[in-house]
């Protein structure tokens, strides 16, 4: 009888050792998953520029795009001159325009906003961030600020680097 109880004890505890182990993995690959997804919508990193796409809304002949800008960088900018390229719904470009974002402070986030020159909104399939025109800080003129800039959209119309 002794050898049963033993027998039973011990396979309890095997079974409430592998409940602890079950439960705490269930734990860590759910905060682990919460984690990831957190990060998809999180703040930029230290160091960049998150440029989004926000808002498309027609106003008379016009399409006016609504550009956010999160200056997550230690440095102010003076000028930030973006080339845009917007195609339409089926891949065609359809404009190609210069977007002067700046003035930029260090650590700010910022709204500018502009027109897509005589462009319907629901007509823009796509925007591309072609490259930088201009990048100057008060030190001058800047290197490779394409680096530090990173695109979303909260809009149907996904806005690329």
């Amino acid at each position: 009888m002794r050898k049963r109880q033993h027998a039973r004890s011990g396979s309890r505890a095997a079974v409430q050792a592998c409940a602890i182990l079950l439960a705490t993995i269930g734990t860590a690959f759910a905060s682990a998953q919460a984690t990831e997804e957190a990060g998809s919508e999180a703040a930029p990193d230290s160091g960049t520029l998150l440029v989004e796409l926000n808002r498309l809304d027609p106003v008379e002949n016009t399409c006016k795009a609504s550009l956010v800008i999160s200056n997550q960088t230690e440095t102010g900018f003076e000028s930030l001159a973006l080339d845009l390229v917007i195609f339409d719904g089926g891949g065609i470009i359809a404009g190609r325009m210069a977007v002067e974002l700046a003035p930029l402070p260090s650590s700010k986030t910022s709204v500018r906003v502009f027109s897509l020159g005589g462009m319907d909104c629901d007509s823009v399939g796509r925007v591309l961030l072609n490259s930088v025109i201009s990048c100057k800080t008060g030190e001058g003129e800047q290197a490779d600020c394409l680096g530090m800039i990173r695109t979303a959209s909260r809009t149907d119309v996904p806005f690329v680097e």
